[in-house]
C-alpha cells in the first residue's frame, strides 16, 4: 500500500457551482487528511459543501509531494481552509466577489 493511502481519504464530489477557476468535469476528487490530527475534513455522503481546494498537497512539500495524487480533477482541502457545510451566507459573499 502506498504511504499516502495511510494518510489521506479520497472523496468523489459533484460540483454545482464554481467560483474560481475552470473545471473540465463536474466530478472532482477531493483528498484530505485521514483525521483531524492530519487536518482532515470529514465529508458525509449526500452532504452539501462549500469547498476551498488547491491542486497542491498540504501534507508534504518538495520531492515527497510527488508521491501524493496529482493531476486533472484532483484537489486537496483541509479543515484550516474555509471549507464547510453548505452556508447560504458564504455563497453570497463569494457571489459578491465575482
Amino acid at each position: 500500500m502506498p504511504y499516502f493511502q495511510l494518510m489521506v481519504k479520497k472523496y468523489a464530489v459533484v460540483t454545482e457551482q464554481v467560483f474560481k477557476g475552470k473545471l473540465d468535469s463536474d466530478t472532482l476528487f477531493i483528498f484530505t487528511g485521514i483525521n483531524g490530527a492530519a487536518c482532515g475534513f470529514r465529508f458525509n455522503v449526500g452532504g452539501l459543501y462549500v469547498i476551498y481546494a488547491s491542486k497542491d498537497c498540504y501534507l508534504v512539500t518538495g520531492k515527497d509531494a510527488r508521491d501524493f495524487p496529482r493531476g486533472d480533477g484532483i484537489y486537496w482541502t483541509n479543515h484550516c481552509t474555509r471549507t464547510r457545510s453548505f452556508d447560504g451566507a458564504e455563497i453570497k459573499e463569494l457571489e459578491a466577489l465575482e
